[in-house]
């Protein structure tokens, strides 16, 4: 399916949401456009379509280009941009047309177009410079100021803010809201700015990266069912039971879980702080360059300070030498930070409850291998009908057990305590021992 659209920008207004707040938009108008040809993957390397914008007048081509159009039979056009398709069927062929009915009421947008042109400006409009006294006599008002050194190293340096020529970029705001589709004028209401004068043609994709809108927390009031015992407060608890199996897969006993503890939706961003906090702490910070005390080299002048007829230099270990020392470079450092205990065990709390959801725990009764051999750790496993990547937690792991299973490049073994949402979330299967398990539902229940 067309991922986009060209067409022309109308202009500004505002319009009025229900809570009557005015709000800007611009106008614009989609299409109508035709398929002027087709790209392949087999021929061209890529899968897309070239639009054509239908205007009143058809325009005036060469030759050559009057046969591309001839082709696909639709008339010349002025304005041709290529669209990406988005893999999904439904594919328009050469010819046929792609209206503004593409985009729906509350779609996110990306709008791509050519700022306006600003001719050549100074310093202060282009980059936004301060600029000196406005008094009289200071005789710097609007000028530049300092580019570089005189006598070393006699240059501009690069990257330098200059004066020079503004606007008249291609420019493309992204994710804004369509307010309105009217598809029988072909236009197209959208909230916020779009770059260029009224007139101008714009490129109208599907958004790229759409942004997310908040969504409030739905709690759920679940009814309490009636049980045998009661909290420490008197209510009546919901529990969740796991099957606990022996190492031959055989049920043995049943495991229970206060439903209490995983009640809502899963905080997945939670459990995406918690992993980038953990690979944060695992970053080695040791990048570093040489400043200019480290750098190799006497203290000495290299020549004398005049008579030379060259510029007077400290030392040879300068950063402006090309075999001094650095002066901003990167430091040795630490990417580890505080992450709060509460966020950590929630985000476990999360880990564990969406494998609990995919079925991926097994509670075993307990892990016994009387030798520190991998076959044996691979027949528990396939015993238990664990494949790919496996988390074993255990509360205190056997030496036999850690000895065993350490070949395994697949499989991972951890103390209850040591557990993370990181490990969690990274293991396709969890094999828990039932003493490990009553330890994480208390951790993540504290």
């Amino acid at each position: 399916m067309v991922t986009g659209i060209i067409g022309r920008k109308i202009g500004m207004t505002q319009v009025f949401g229900a809570d009557g707040a005015a709000r800007p938009v611009t106008v614009l108008k989609a299409g109508p456009c035709v398929v002027v040809q087709r790209k392949q993957a087999d021929r061209d390397g890529y899968e897309a379509v070239q639009l054509g914008l239908v205007e009143e007048r058809p325009a005036r081509v060469t030759k050559p280009v009057a046969g591309l159009y001839a082709r696909a039979n639709v008339p010349p056009t002025r304005v041709r941009r290529e669209v990406a398709l988005d893999g999904r069927g439904g594919d328009p062929a050469e010819g046929e047309q792609v209206l503004a009915s593409l985009f729906a009421e509350g779609d996110q947008v990306d709008v791509t177009g050519v700022s306006r042109g600003r001719g050549f400006q100074g310093v202060m409009k282009r980059h936004g410079f301060g600029g000196g006294r406005a008094t009289h006599g200071s005789m710097f008002h609007r000028a530049p100021g300092s580019i570089g050194q005189s006598s070393y190293p006699s240059r501009v340096l690069k990257g330098m803010r200059a004066p020079g020529r503004m606007g008249g970029d291609r420019v493309t705001m992204r994710n804004l809201r369509v307010v309105s589709v009217d598809a029988e004028s072909n236009r197209l209401v959208v909230t916020g700015a779009v770059p260029g004068a009224a007139g101008a043609c714009v490129v109208i994709r599907r958004a790229v990266a759409p942004r997310r809108e908040p969504v409030a927390p739905v709690v759920e009031k679940k009814k309490r069912k009636r049980r045998a015992s009661t909290g420490e407060d008197g209510r009546w608890l919901k529990t969740m039971t796991c099957d606990v199996v022996n190492e031959r897969n055989e049920t043995v006993g049943a495991f229970e879980l206060d439903d209490e503890l995983f009640v809502g939706p899963i905080a997945a961003a939670l459990v995406w702080e918690s992993v980038v906090h953990e690979q944060a702490g695992a970053r080695r910070g040791t990048h570093a360059t040489k400043t200019r005390g480290l750098v190799s080299g006497t203290g000495r002048k290299p020549w004398r300070q005049k008579g030379s007829g060259r510029a007077r230099v400290g030392s040879a270990r300068n950063p402006l030498w090309r075999t001094g020392g650095a002066v901003f470079g990167p430091r040795p450092r630490s990417y580890g930070y505080r992450l709060p205990r509460k966020v950590a065990r929630a985000a476990l709390r999360a880990a564990l409850r969406a494998k609990l959801e995919e079925g991926a725990v097994t509670v075993l009764s307990a892990f016994t291998i009387g030798e520190p051999r991998t076959r044996l750790a691979v027949e528990l496993l396939d015993g238990l009908g664990v494949t790919g990547k496996a988390l074993l937690v255990d509360v205190a792991p056997d030496v036999n057990l850690e000895r065993a299973v350490r070949n395994l490049p697949d499989v991972r073994l951890a103390a209850s305590s040591r557990v993370t949402a990181r490990d969690v979330a990274n293991a396709g299967r969890l094999v828990v021992s039932r003493v490990a398990a009553e330890h994480l539902a208390r951790v993540v229940a504290s």
